[in-house]
C-alpha cells in the first residue's frame, strides 16, 4: 500500500492520520501485515513534519472513537407527494432506511365484476326461482336461509338420485324436463325467516304452474297477487 507526499496535502491533518491508520488497519489480512503498515504510515507522516505528540494523541483519540453500529432500522412510509421525501430524508440522516409504499392501488380502485356481483347479489336469505327449459312453464320457488349456491347443489343431487320426496326430481324423471340449474333467479331478499317464507308462498300463487310446496296465506292476499 504505497503512500505518497501529495496525498496528505489534500485532507487536513485529523482527517489525514485518520484515513491512513484505517487503511492500515482494514486492508492487510494479517496482524503482522496491519502493524507493518501502521508503522509504516506513522514514519510517512513524521517526514512530512507531523509531530509525534500529534500522531499519538489522534492515535488515542481514534482509539477511543465509537464504531457505528451494525444494526440498521427499517421503516414503510404512506407515499404523499412533496411530505414522504421530507421525512425520508430527515430518516435517512439518522441511518434508518425508509421505503415508500402507495396508499391507494389500481385493484382498490377498480374491483373486479366478480365481487361487485356478490356484493349487489346477496347469496344467503333469499326466495329464489328455478325454471325449467322451453318444455313447459312449470317453475319452482323455493327460499333458502344459507348458501343459495349449497341449496342448488342439493336440488341437483335430489335429481341424480331421483328423490321421490322432490318434486323437482319427479318433474324432471316423469316428464323427462331438464332443469334450467344455470339460470337460477333471486326473487327476493329476507333476512327474517317468517317473513321469507310468505315471500316464496306470495310468489308461488301468483304462477299457475308452480312445483313447489308452500304456507298457506290468507285468500285477500292471493287475490292481490293474481291482479
Amino acid at each position: 500500500m504505497p503512500f505518497f507526499v501529495t496525498d496528505l496535502y489534500i485532507l487536513t491533518r485529523q482527517e489525514t492520520f485518520s484515513s491512513f491508520i484505517l487503511r492500515a488497519r482494514n486492508i492487510p489480512s494479517t496482524s503482522k501485515g496491519k502493524r507493518k503498515e501502521t508503522r509504516q504510515v506513522k514514519a510517512v507522516l513524521r517526514e512530512n513534519n507531523y509531530p509525534s505528540c500529534f500522531i499519538n494523541e489522534c492515535e488515542r483519540a481514534l482509539a477511543t472513537k465509537p464504531s457505528r453500529p451494525t444494526t440498521y432500522s427499517f421503516v414503510v412510509l404512506p407515499y404523499v407527494k412533496g411530505v414522504s421525501e421530507r421525512i425520508g430524508r430527515l430518516l435517512k440522516q439518522q441511518s434508518i432506511q425508509v421505503s415508500y409504499k402507495p396508499q391507494r392501488t389500481i385493484n382498490s380502485l377498480f374491483p373486479r365484476p366478480k365481487q361487485q356481483d356478490e356484493t349487489n347479489c346477496p347469496s344467503s336469505g333469499v326466495v329464489y326461482r328455478i325454471n325449467y327449459c322451453s318444455q313447459c312453464d312449470f317453475v319452482y320457488y323455493g327460499q333458502t336461509e344459507r348458501s343459495l349456491k349449497m341449496r342448488v347443489s342439493k336440488h341437483k343431487k335430489a335429481v341424480l338420485m331421483f328423490d321421490h320426496n322432490s318434486k323437482l326430481a319427479c318433474h324432471v324423471h316423469e316428464c323427462h324436463h331438464r332443469m334450467d340449474f344455470e339460470n337460477v333467479e333471486v326473487v327476493g331478499h329476507e333476512a327474517h325467516y317468517h317473513q321469507r317464507l310468505f315471500l316464496e308462498a306470495w310468489m308461488s300463487v301468483k304462477h299457475p304452474n308452480v312445483g313447489n310446496d308452500h304456507i298457506v296465506i290468507p285468500e285477500v292476499y292471493k287475490c292481490l297477487a293474481c291482479t
